[in-house]
């Protein structure tokens, strides 16, 4: 099967918390933008036990055309960093 973005394109919201830096954050989601060229828009957001909502934006790539369903995310945008 080929690799087409636009399967993974919407609003994904969290189901198994994996990474111990995240304890204090709930409501996290990502919504994932289809590019002509295979890569994705992301945008991660969520609430900050703390700080409140934070936001930060990426792009989406396949991490390896063996593997297309797992992706390398650059974050070049962040309202507030974890």
């Amino acid at each position: 099967m080929a690799y087409e973005p636009e399967h993974y394109a919407g609003v994904w919201y969290e189901t198994h918390r994996h990474d111990i830096k995240e304890v204090d954050t709930k409501c996290d989601n990502d919504t994932y933008t289809a590019n002509a060229n295979g890569t994705m828009n992301v945008l991660s957001q969520g609430l900050h036990t703390l700080t409140g909502y934070y936001s930060h934006r990426g792009l989406a790539k396949p991490w390896t055309h063996l593997e297309p369903a797992a992706f390398l995310i650059h974050y070049t945008d962040s309202s507030n960093d974890r």
